[in-house]
């Protein structure tokens, strides 16, 4: 999962852009936003993500992505998409949503107009606690950088472990109870 983040982030950003990102996140995203990502000479800002003001004061010219989950780990709350992709697209800045929680079954960003979806694999969509995997899914440029990164920096996936997430994906709306 943090994988499919970080190549994610690093389609979007370069040395010396800037991060606007909810101040609720996964740890380990957090803590790769806030110290990793500074080796990249990436920023990052941490923001009540419903304080519209708030995320608009902490945009600079140099800001190129709004990051957020769908649903905030470890507080759970549920955050205003619309919101967050009404102000990208004011101040013209990329949107990325990590959104492993609510799965692709019960909630689509994309829709609403969010450019990058981040999921680990590794929970819902593997669904058999037998891989460590991420999913990128998103606009066709951003998903073909993402790759491009994934592939560079190594950290794609086995073919066998690549066959284990399709094989969760496939059972996932009857796990999840859609139907």
């Amino acid at each position: 999962g943090l994988s499919a983040i970080l190549v994610g982030i690093l389609a979007i950003v370069r040395s010396g852009d800037h991060i606007v990102a909810a101040e609720d996140l996964y740890g380990g995203t957090f803590h790769m936003l806030k110290e990793e990502l500074k080796s990249f000479g990436i920023s990052t800002t941490f923001v009540d993500f419903t304080d519209k003001e708030k995320i608009e004061a902490a945009l600079t010219p140099q800001t190129k992505l709004l990051y957020s989950e769908t649903v905030t780990n470890p507080f759970m709350r549920v955050e205003n998409i619309k919101q967050m992709v009404n102000l990208a697209q004011k101040h013209k800045r990329v949107t990325m949503i990590e959104d492993t929680f609510a799965t692709p079954f019960l909630q689509q960003p994309y829709l609403g107009g969010v450019d990058l979806i981040a999921h680990s694999a590794t929970k819902y969509i593997g669904g058999h606690s037998d891989i460590t995997a991420g999913v990128v899914v998103g606009k066709e440029e951003l998903v073909r950088k993402a790759r491009e990164k994934v592939v560079n920096i190594g950290s794609n996936l086995s073919p066998f472990e690549a066959w284990l997430t399709c094989r969760g994906a496939k059972t996932l709306a009857l796990r999840i109870g859609t139907q």
